[in-house]
């Protein structure tokens, strides 16, 4: 086999060292997306490289035609890896699932057996001349219509590649743009050669410069692969990692400018990228003032903000702000990261509430054990005392003095035994075990059953008790005994606090929208509440005024025991008073029952 030297070979032959020395680089990097295909595109192009080198040492015309065929291996090849590579790099190599493989590796697969059969068609080559040039010869082709075929199905690949990467580049930030931009130089620097070559407008005659460009191609890849950080991050990956963060996400160059941000941040902003961009981080911020005082610190940052949102409502963000520098170390801008914790905010508000709620509620309670104890112990301690006194006077023949320790007894029982009556109710309304009896009941004959029932009790102070009734005959439902108690608790309560002055029992009814109701009122002239304890007179373990209670006894549950009653029976009951000038406790039940009510009122709302 004869040999000759052509000009053309050293080219060549740095073509195919640059090609391999890419397609190793590539491979170091086979973890990342799309380089196992580029290293085989690389590949495939340095083989190409020298094995088109043998077919131009060649002297002879059959020997030279075989390195033609051979290097269809490669170059069939070559356009198919192309576009695969730039699917996978940006992303979109979807189609490529399932079998979709073996119907994009048909092409190449035909245009290699129409190669190597075209001796028995002509369809390939129709023509094949050895002709000179310069001080070499070389194949000279006339192409017939598989050629072209093959060379349609090519460019088809290309156009697609470079459609992709430049999409990639459109949706990169500025940060990543370079290493895209140095896959399409890569890419017309391959096509390029092998237009001029097609079109005979190449200065070099019969030469196919496209091995040769695949030098420059080599070039633009490994620039990108060591100074560009070609697979650091692929366009894929920022699609993934940046841009669908549900966090907001701002990167801010030097100049205090938008760089970038996703889409969560342009959501929290209102505003698109496209007008961002650019534009002074002051601007963008505006809404926020608070953190434009914090990114302009050049550490690292980490504060809770509560900022508005373009709706109007306002939300907590975690705000972390970090710089970013350069492999030299040199401030390249800022990243600032939020993160909504408005949920957690609501939360944490709501736990707290909840353990004040039960911290009050325990010194409440703790209060209210303290309290019963005194009360309990005071009417005991009184019964044991007027026994033993009991016990000297009968001996001693002082029956009358004996008689009037026998009040005091029974005074101090009746004490005990409300106390225990009320505690016994309390705890059975908590075991929600409180049945209602509706009967008819005439509103002056009630009136008058309990002044006669409680005279004597408010004239142990000195209080002129008085009744007022709009019209006695006046008849309503609702439950006796537990209307008997609430009022007789107001009664009391208002013969305890009151002395030397008067209490008025007032009834009346009253009709409107709502329906007819039978209207309760206890009036005194006693000391009266103040304004901070009057909202919380009827609450189950509201903390109480321990020296009050002390003084005038009770135990602070008839209240509450009152209005539960009152609720239950279809009403309500409320207080106004002032202190030193007395106190107004109003009852209103529905004159029919509770079952007459469209809806029943809600605690605390009254006519």
């Amino acid at each position: 086999m004869d040999w000759q030297i052509s000009p053309y070979l050293p080219a060549l032959a740095i073509s195919g060292v640059v090609a391999l020395i890419t397609c190793a680089l590539a491979w170091r990097w086979r973890s990342a997306q799309g380089a196992v295909e580029i290293a085989a595109l690389a590949l495939l192009s340095g083989l190409w490289s020298w094995l088109y080198a043998l077919e131009l040492s060649s002297a002879e015309f059959a020997v030279a035609l075989t390195w033609a065929k051979i290097e269809y291996i490669c170059i069939a090849g070559v356009p198919t890896m192309l576009l695969v590579f730039a699917a996978r790099y940006t992303g979109r190599d979807g189609w490529l699932a399932g079998r979709r493989w073996l119907f994009l590796a048909a092409f190449p697969a035909l245009t290699l057996l129409a190669v190597w059969s075209n001796d028995l068609h002509r369809l390939y080559w129709s023509e094949m001349r050895w002709v000179a040039s310069g001080s070499v010869s070389i194949l000279k082709f006339s192409y017939g219509p598989l050629f072209w075929a093959f060379i349609t199905y090519s460019y088809v690949c290309v156009t697609g590649a470079t459609w992709l990467l430049l999409q990639s580049i459109l949706r990169a930030p500025q940060a990543y743009r370079g290493s895209t931009a140095a896959l399409l130089v890569a890419i017309v620097a391959i096509w390029g050669g092998n237009a001029l070559y097609l079109s005979g407008l190449s200065p070099w005659g019969y030469l196919d410069l496209t091995p040769v460009s695949s030098t420059i191609s080599g070039l633009a890849i490994t620039l990108g692969i060591y100074r560009l950080r070609l697979f650091d991050l692929l366009p894929i990956a920022y699609s993934m990692v940046f841009g669908q963060l549900s966090d907001g996400v701002v990167v801010i160059d030097v100049q205090n400018r938008v760089a970038d941000l996703n889409p969560a941040a342009q959501r929290d902003l209102g505003s698109v990228r496209g007008s961002i961009i650019g534009v002074p981080a002051r601007e963008v911020f505006s809404r926020w003032p608070h953190l434009i005082d914090r990114y302009q610190q050049i550490k690292p940052l980490s504060d809770e903000l509560e900022v508005a949102m373009p709706e109007g409502a306002s939300r907590w963000l975690d705000l972390r702000i970090s710089p970013l520098y350069n492999r030299r170390g040199n401030l390249r801008g800022r990243v600032i990261v939020w993160h909504d914790i408005t949920e957690r905010k609501a939360a944490e508000a709501d736990l707290r509430a909840a353990r004040d709620a039960a911290e009050m509620a325990s010194r409440a309670k703790s209060a209210f054990l303290a309290n019963m104890s005194h009360e309990l112990r005071t009417p005991l301690s009184a019964i044991m005392g007027y026994c033993q006194l009991m016990r000297l006077e009968v001996e001693q023949g002082e029956v009358e003095q004996a008689l009037l320790d026998l009040d005091m007894i029974e005074h101090a029982g009746e004490h005990l035994l409300r106390m225990i009556a009320n505690l016994l109710q309390l705890a059975q309304i908590e075991a929600q075990d409180s049945r209602i009896r509706l009967a008819p009941i005439a509103l002056g004959e009630l009136l008058a059953e309990l002044a006669d029932s409680m005279r004597a009790t408010a004239a142990r102070k000195g209080n002129a008790l008085l009744v007022r009734v709009d019209d006695p005959a006046t008849v309503f439902q609702a439950d006796r005994a537990r209307l008997r108690q609430v009022l007789l608790n107001l009664l009391d309560n208002a013969a305890k606090f009151t002395e030397g002055g008067t209490i008025t029992l007032e009834g009346r009814c009253v009709g409107g929208e709502a329906g007819a109701y039978a209207i309760f009122s206890v009036i005194d002239t006693g000391v009266g509440i103040a304004p901070d304890e009057l909202g919380k007179i009827f609450e189950i373990f509201a903390e109480p005024d321990i020296a009050k209670r002390r003084k005038f006894g009770g135990a602070g549950v008839g209240l509450a025991i009152c209005r539960r009653f009152c609720i239950d029976m279809g009403g309500d009951i409320e207080a106004t008073s002032a202190l030193g000038c007395g106190t107004t406790m109003t009852v209103r039940l529905p004159m029919g029952g509770p079952a007459d009510l469209a809806a029943r009122p809600a605690e605390g709302e009254l006519a």
